[in-house]
């Protein structure tokens, strides 16, 4: 029998209830089999063949079974392999018959124990990973039983070590008696050698050590020099003409200051402390000026809340913010104080030491939306603050966490924020909120030049920014530089909702992504605000408007969007009222420039011609056509004399005017034309006043009008017209009386014909054709309107 497969062990896990277990590979002889049971506690057991277990199957192509004696619950891992004894029990005998079947399990028996030998070597040998490798692989296991070191490359012992840190504790202790110690949990480091040599050691008003040179001056002003008190320090200090230099640099500080380290990531939950210290110190002098290293990365691992009157001069500078999760507030540097952003709650975390920790206080009074801060001044919590050139990011530890905000104003009025940068946050700046649970609101916050490196690759809801429940708010430069992830939740540029006179300007995001949104910038619930100089690619919606709260839709702030450009499946999408778009262009592949995209879309001005228009809601095209005011699609009218039309010669006539009448003759037949001009794009409706004469039901009077179209440019004389939509009148009676007639699309989807339409026949070959039959003495046909968009 052959040896075709290379399994020689099979493991099962115990489950309480079985103990008869498949052996699914080939072995010689019952005894043959060893069985081993590892147990919860990481016990190995060696059952006994005969004993603890038996086997059925030796010699079997297939395997067989084996029984064991006892049942092992779950937690334990049965092992079963093949092990054959290293014998060579076939004998062969000089001149006689060659044993093949016995020579072939010889062979068999060669071949098991090459692969026991293998699997041992493969899984149980301590070994190099490969030849050329300078090291051995315990893959995770540990190496038990191995002696001390003796030369300086040999493997240490766990006891080895734990010898040498009690020796080496012990040298520390000894060493720490006779340190010059303080009680505090740290002090500051001396200067170096050349800021403290042929000095003395004193320490300043905040007990930090200070190099006291009694060479050059007494050391009780070295001491008064080095002192943080504002009457000390540099205020002994003066400058030329007049003052000190504690006027001129005292509401300066740094977070070196305060114990601040920058450069690693072990610094993070210390340095948010020191953050925070910093900002409380300019809070309790009401306000200040930050200077960040340039180019330095500071590690935090907890939001903090700048104060107002605060400058923060970011000199490029990165605050590199570790999880900010929206259970801890969503990180990042907070712009006032609310009730899911609350300031109160984060100072107690900071003072507890129990940072990061939730800052939402749902006690906290909070303005209900469209309550806007520029009415309500009491409810002011930050103001008069200004960032320049920070960058901004969020680094997380799980690849499942996302949800921070780079800057984030609340409550806040007049701020500024220029050149941010930002990477890897769901927004890099958030003013105001929409949560029915929690809606501060914002007044004049302005962010200007934010670049975002990267978004949230996880989940982005505004990658730019967000305004909500706030007035006077803009946007002025931002961009997007990385694609947002395909498919991902949300994922936008800008957006706003709730807001009043707002302004989004210069956004330029080359790739978008195909998030789930999708939009470069979303207009919602806004009035009085302008969206200018847009280009985004990439894109579902370039711009897009919506609305959910009619109180936005007001016909006296309408929202103004121009100058957008773009690639996507919309460049304009509108399912608001009351905007005037003045410029918009298509570039590369789009479905629609202009896109109506819900029966909410009416009373909008689009001052710019479209290349292409799209329609959704339920309503019929001509209903947005008719209810917006689109260049190159007003609505217009048209008034025609019949005489103008008449293919008659006008004998056939029983009289005409150069006015609005014709009147037939008895028996004659009469028939109108007029070829639809080229610079009229649609039609929907066609009406004539008409006049059946005395005698007309008797003769059956007929008047019926079509708006038709050349099939085919084919030569056939009997290829009838297309009708795209027509109607008629018969007379009622042979008393002489006035009535009219209407042929027009009217719900009938799309509610118009467009004259470049060459579905049923050739574009722009469309005809209103007029037919009077059953004529009586003096029926008259009238003046005609034709009503369409050019």
């Amino acid at each position: 029998m052959t040896v075709s497969s290379t399994q020689n062990f099979v493991e099962y896990s115990g489950d309480g209830s079985t103990v008869t277990f498949t052996i699914p590979f080939y072995f010689l002889l019952n005894s043959d089999i060893s069985i081993q049971v590892l147990d919860a506690s990481g016990n190995i057991s060696d059952l006994v063949y005969g004993t603890n277990f038996d086997v059925t199957g030796a010699g079997a192509s297939g395997g067989g079974t084996a029984t064991l004696g006892t049942v092992y619950a779950s937690g334990n891992t049965i092992l079963i392999y093949r092990n054959p004894p290293e014998t060579q029990e076939t004998a062969y005998y000089e001149n006689g018959k060659f044993p093949a079947k016995s020579h072939e399990k010889a062979l068999d028996k060669l071949t098991m124990l090459l692969q026991r030998f293998q699997w041992w070597w493969d899984n149980l040998a301590l070994k190099k990973p490969g030849y050329f490798s300078n090291y051995f692989d315990a893959k995770s296991n540990r190496i038990a039983n191995l002696a001390d070191p003796v030369n300086t490359q040999d493997a240490a012992t766990k006891n080895y070590v734990d010898i040498a840190d009690v020796s080496l504790s012990q040298q520390m202790a000894a060493n720490l008696q006779r340190t010059l110690r303080v009680p505090e949990s740290s002090v500051n480091q001396l200067p170096v050698v050349s800021g403290r040599r042929d000095s003395l050691l004193g320490f300043n008003s905040s007990g930090d050590p200070i190099p006291v040179f009694s060479m050059t001056a007494t050391a009780d002003l070295a001491i008064k020099l080095a002192s943080n008190d504002e009457a000390l320090g540099t205020s002994l200090l003066g400058l030329p003409g007049s003052g000190t230099l504690f006027n001129l640099i005292s509401g300066w500080t740094c977070p070196e200051a305060f114990g601040a380290v920058s450069g690693s990531q072990s610094t993070a939950h210390a340095n948010s402390y020191c953050f925070y210290r910093m900002l409380e110190y300019l809070r309790n002098r009401g306000g200040g000026i930050i200077w960040l290293k340039p180019n330095e990365t500071y590690w935090v691992d907890f939001i903090n809340f700048i104060p107002s009157n605060v400058v923060i001069f970011g000199n490029a500078a990165t605050i590199k913010h570790v999880d900010p999760l929206s259970t801890y507030g969503r990180g990042g540097l907070v712009c006032g104080s609310s009730r899911e952003w609350n300031y109160a709650k984060a100072k107690a975390a900071y003072v507890a030491g129990s940072y990061p920790a939730s800052v939402s206080d749902s006690t906290v009074a909070e303005l209900a939306l469209k309550s806007y801060l520029r009415d309500n001044q009491s409810y002011v919590q930050a103001e008069n603050i200004i960032i320049h050139d920070l960058r901004m990011e969020a680094v997380f530890t799980d690849s499942t966490y996302w949800g921070g905000y780079a800057i984030n104003c609340v409550n806040a009025q007049h701020v500024r924020i220029y050149g941010l940068r930002a990477k890897g946050w769901t927004q890099a700046f958030n003013f105001g909120n929409d949560s029915s649970t929690s809606s501060p609101s914002c007044h004049d916050v302005k962010a200007f030049d934010v670049t975002v490196e990267q978004g949230d690759l996880v989940r982005t809801y505004y990658a730019i920014g967000f305004i909500a429940n706030s007035t006077s708010c803009d946007v002025v430069g931002g961009s997007l530089l990385a694609s947002l992830t395909a498919g991902s939740t949300n994922g936008s540029g800008v957006a706003t909702n709730y807001v009043e006179n707002c302004e989004i300007r210069n956004i330029n995001i080359p790739n978008l992504g195909l998030t789930a949104s999708s939009e470069g910038v979303l207009l919602n619930n806004a009035k009085g605000c302008v969206v200018d100089n847009i280009d985004v690619r990439n894109c579902i919606n370039v711009v897009s408007t919506y609305y959910t709260d009619t109180s936005y839709n007001d016909s006296t702030a309408p929202n103004v969007i121009r100058n957008v450009s773009g690639q996507g499946t919309n460049i304009i999408s509108i399912r608001a009222k009351y905007a005037v778009i003045d410029s918009f262009n298509g570039i590369g592949t789009y479905t629609f420039e202009l896109y109506f995209a819900n029966n909410n879309a009416t009373d909008n001005v689009i001052n710019k011609s479209p290349k292409s228009i799209g329609f959704g809601g339920t309503n019929i095209q001509s209903f947005f056509l008719t209810n917006n005011t689109v260049l190159g699609w007003f609505r217009r009218y048209y008034y025609l004399r019949p005489s103008d039309l008449l293919l008659n010669d006008k004998s056939d006539l029983n009289s005409w005017n150069d006015n609005i009448t014709v009147a037939t003759k008895a028996g004659v037949n009469l028939y109108f034309l007029w070829r639809v001009p080229d610079d009229i794009k649609a039609l929907d409706d066609i009406r004539a006043f008409i006049t059946f004469g005395t005698g007309s039901l008797t003769s059956a009077s007929t008047v019926e009008i079509a708006l038709v179209q050349m099939v085919a440019y084919d030569g056939n004389i009997n290829t009838d017209p297309y009708v795209a939509f027509s109607n008629s009148r018969t007379s009622t009676s042979d008393t002489a009386a006035d009535t009219s007639l209407v042929a027009q699309m009217g719900s009938t989807a799309p509610g118009l014909v467009r004259m470049s339409d060459d579905t049923n026949g050739l574009a722009y070959s469309w005809y209103i054709r007029v037919r009077m039959t059953g004529n009586v003495a003096n029926n008259y046909f009238k003046h005609m309107r034709i009503a369409g968009y050019n």
